[in-house]
């Protein structure tokens, strides 16, 4: 994938929000917080930019955002049920009228907490983003590369997904 502009899309992105006076949280996990690196990056951010998670751990997942622990025993973390769950108690906890939560598997290999392999490819990343007005948009993208290109790919999806659901409100 292509280098890209980060900044330029978290400027995008704040401008968009400033526009509607509205705020923005994340919740991440294989993004390591990547995503609020790039927004925070911007200044003046603290006007659009409620805050943010970065829940590696399932977990992190259990006791910052509520997500039920058993249900991500049995879905998975990189799962539609997990990033769903996390973005919708993001935007909730967060009293935000937008999130972003991305969960995945960025490599080269990873162990679940019972120390086993997880079967779940490298690169295999859902993302969410959950609004006040709609049921939360979630999807999965298959990526490729290091893991320095994967977590980068990520977030400049999440980043362009998220202006996207914007333009598109």
């Amino acid at each position: 994938m292509t280098h890209f502009n980060a900044t330029a899309l978290a400027n995008q992105l704040g401008q968009m929000l400033l526009a509607k006076q509205e705020m923005v949280t994340v919740a991440e996990s294989c993004t390591g917080g990547l995503i609020a690196s790039y927004i925070t990056s911007v200044p003046g951010s603290s006007a659009w930019f409620r805050m943010g998670w970065v829940t590696y751990s399932n977990s992190a997942k259990t006791q910052l955002l509520g997500v039920d622990g058993k249900k991500i025993a049995q879905e998975g973390a990189v799962s539609h049920y997990t990033v769903q769950q996390m973005a919708q108690h993001a935007l909730r906890i967060a009293q935000a009228h937008w999130s972003i939560a991305v969960s995945g598997i960025a490599g080269p290999s990873c162990k679940n907490q019972e120390n086993q392999l997880d079967k779940t490819p490298i690169g295999s990343i859902w993302f969410a983003i959950a609004n006040l007005q709609k049921t939360p948009l979630v999807f999965h993208r298959q990526l490729s590369g290091s893991r320095y290109q994967i977590r980068h790919q990520a977030t400049k999806i999440a980043l362009i997904e998220l202006v996207s659901a914007l333009k598109n409100q």
